[in-house]
């Protein structure tokens, strides 16, 4: 996945998340929760990255300040849909066991919301996913200089567009699903531009 620099959460951190859009006369509501990526969440490829003593606190610190606002909310969280980044869009079983099993506090604070009566949905193709998937493993897994100096070079030309395609799927997944009457929550990584690509019957709110 697409991490975003340690200074720009640090930024948002210190200030909170500024308000998002606010879109009147709506039935649909989104709560945007911009997110730093730990290494938990990249599974095996998660424990290459190098990420020093204080990072991995920062990281801990962003998410523990996401989970007391989240927890905080006058909100039912009753059939509350719940949308993340780098959760594929696979069965239902699936879906249950990755959100089960994965260990780290952004996970934590899904499986909170899930036993408060959200529900949580795979939301990113998979297909996608795999390719990312590929491509960091390709950067990190090689001891090969030149072989990771060719990985960091076919990602850097494909991430752009890649993120873009990623953020369409999103949108669109958000608005399949996400109906009239109806609360969600989007749990995605600050690289994304999710809210242009969703449509204007959807009131935006970012967490604050």
């Amino acid at each position: 996945m697409v991490l975003a620099s340690r200074q720009g959460l640090e930024a948002r951190l210190s200030s909170g998340p500024k308000k998002g859009l606010a879109v009147t006369d709506t039935k649909r509501r989104l709560l945007y929760v911009p997110v730093a990526h730990s290494p938990a969440d990249m599974g095996m490829l998660g424990q290459r990255l190098p990420a020093p003593a204080e990072g991995r606190s920062f990281a801990d610190r962003w998410w523990q300040e996401i989970s007391q606002r989240v927890k905080s909310l006058r909100q039912d969280w009753r059939s509350t849909k719940v949308y993340q980044d780098g959760l594929p869009d696979v069965a239902d079983e699936l879906v249950e066991r990755i959100v089960r099993q994965v260990e780290s506090p952004n996970y934590d604070l899904l499986r909170w919301l899930k036993a408060q009566g959200a529900v949580v949905l795979g939301t990113e193709s998979w297909e996608l996913l795999a390719e990312e998937y590929e491509h960091l493993r390709a950067i990190l897994v090689p001891d090969d200089a030149a072989q990771k100096r060719q990985a960091v070079e076919n990602y850097s030309r494909r991430a752009p567009a890649l993120l873009d395609e990623r953020d369409e799927y999103v949108a669109k997944r958000i608005d399949s699903t996400l109906g009239e009457g109806e609360s969600g929550v989007l749990f995605i990584g600050l690289a994304h531009q999710i809210v242009k690509k969703l449509p204007p019957d959807i009131a935006i709110t970012t967490l604050s």
